[in-house]
């Protein structure tokens, strides 16, 4: 619960100035109530406790549990700031080929433009807090994601990611297709 409060802080002092500059709304958010979604290729899941819908601020801001041995994909957002916190779990992240080990309490800034992945190489599940400056990754988020294996196998086809990867280009260039995207 200490990590979750640091990690809660860590984003309260990287949003204030954006927060000062655009003026979103002061709001409780409850993990409760927060939209859960089945992303990518792997089914990883992800609460979206910021989706910022309102058009308020360009801070978004959830959470992901990534199994054991699964990895996000290099990729790179370009004019988008990130951080991860790693709440908890382990597993190594790469940033521009330099990989390190990441655990529970490390935090992960990531530039624009910078080239990075995470892969969670422990044996249980690596938790983490994610955070961007642009809302066009929750709407990634929302539109890659599936309600279960037979939806995904049915929908990731290399046509349906080269759509997206064109749709979010200004939000997040995506490398190669992930494993589970199928070439036509």
């Amino acid at each position: 619960m200490k990590s979750l409060h640091i990690a809660a802080l860590t984003l309260a002092v990287l949003a204030s100035p954006l927060a000062a500059a655009h003026g979103p709304k002061s709001q409780v958010i409850h993990a409760k109530t927060a939209e859960a979604v089945k992303f990518g290729p792997d089914l990883t899941d992800i609460q979206i406790l910021i989706p910022n819908d309102d058009g308020q601020g360009t801070m978004t801001a959830g959470t992901e549990r990534l199994p054991s041995k699964v990895s996000i994909p290099v990729h790179f957002h370009p004019g988008t700031e990130e951080f991860i916190y790693i709440v908890e779990g382990e597993g190594e992240a790469s940033l521009d080929g330099e990989v390190s080990k990441v655990t529970a309490g490390d935090i992960i800034l990531i530039a624009p433009g910078t080239h990075h992945g995470l892969s969670n190489t422990g044996t249980g599940t690596l938790k983490m807090l994610w955070s961007y400056n642009n809302k066009k990754m929750v709407d990634f988020f929302r539109e890659f994601s599936f309600k279960d294996a037979a939806d995904r196998d049915a929908r990731a086809t290399r046509a349906y990611w080269d759509v997206l990867a064109e749709k979010y280009k200004s939000a997040i260039v995506l490398l190669p297709p992930p494993g589970g995207a199928k070439h036509d």
